[in-house]
């Protein structure tokens, strides 16, 4: 089927007898089909201290399935990918403190992971791999208070330590060692940071409401600052910034592109709802501090997450 396209827009169409087809692709020796049983088992054990504490172990099994990379213009490219297989132990206390008006959670995990799949890519090409293991421990604790009958606060965190084990020598572009300086394109090594793992997080919020009986309903004020520690948006961690020139002018600045740094974000909120619920109005702000930081990138171009925005709604519950 032939198919018009604008002018400006190239798409490359590779030849007919270098597309991909079954029986190519089995030429290669890749086959066709993949089949995997395991079996999954989990195990927990908990003990009820009293009516307000309670601890927890368990510990779990899991895969994902293994696949093929298929986005590609010739059977050449076309690679297989095996299952990722996953053993993980967690440790935990929920509780309840003063007369129930607080409430503090604890979880210690270890998590081990056996033939990573890890996704990469250059230009439009993102194959997904086989590259090693992946070993994950992590702290998570959470509080929420009522500190008054109007006013609440909550508090989360969590430190986190993952590193990448028995990487492949020879991961990236063309199967060369990643060891070769410079380093070959999409290489993962043991010194990169697995990706979009902060090893530290935290959130502080609070909810304070107040009656307003003249209006025949209440206000609620809300807050939350979120705090996330550093991070890598892509697996290659060998491209911290981009050199660019921005949209209408003449000097070239340094952006991030795949490194994100320290990051706060503060989000409020005010909402009044009428007592018979039928009424609600909110005004609220999200990122209102205007923090920005690249979420992924493609082509050296970094794209940033979402902007300030003010929303106000108006609603009406039949």
């Amino acid at each position: 089927m032939d198919a018009t396209y604008p002018v400006g827009v190239v798409v490359a169409v590779p030849p007919i007898a270098s597309r991909p087809t079954s029986a190519s692709v089995a030429g290669r020796g890749i086959p066709l089909n993949q089949s995997e049983q395991r079996f999954t088992p989990r195990v927990a054990l908990s003990y009820k201290i009293d009516d307000d504490r309670l601890v927890y172990a368990s510990a779990t099994t899991g895969f994902k399935s293994g696949g093929w990379n298929t986005r590609v213009t010739n059977v050449a490219s076309v690679t297989i990918f095996g299952p990722e297989k996953a053993t993980s132990y967690e440790l935990g206390l929920r509780s309840q403190w003063l007369d129930r008006r607080l409430r503090a959670n604890a979880t210690v995990y270890h998590e081990q992971v056996e033939d990573l799949q890890l996704l990469s890519g250059s230009g439009t090409t993102f194959s997904t791999r086989n590259v090693g293991d992946l070993r994950a421990t992590g702290l998570e604790l959470e509080l929420a208070a009522a500190v008054t009958e109007r006013l609440d606060v909550f508090m989360s965190g969590s430190l986190a330590d993952r590193k990448y084990e028995n990487i492949a020598p020879s991961n990236g572009t063309g199967g060369v060692p990643c060891s070769t300086v410079p380093e070959p394109t999409n290489c993962t090594t043991v010194n990169d940071q697995p990706v979009r793992f902060p090893e530290k997080q935290a959130t502080l919020g609070m909810t304070y409401r107040h009656p307003m009986p003249a209006l025949g309903g209440s206000l609620t004020a809300n807050a939350a600052v979120s705090y996330s520690g550093p991070y890598w948006t892509s697996t290659y961690n060998d491209t911290r910034t981009v050199t660019v020139v921005p949209f209408g002018e003449a000097v070239a600045i340094n952006r991030p592109l795949s490194l994100v740094e320290d990051t706060v974000l503060v989000n409020l909120g005010l909402v009044f709802r009428t007592d018979d619920a039928h009424w609600e109005a909110a005004l609220e702000c999200s990122n209102c501090t205007e923090e920005y930081y690249p979420t992924s990138s493609l082509f050296s171009i970094g794209y940033m997450n979402d902007p300030k925005r003010t929303t106000l709604r108006l609603k009406y519950r039949f």
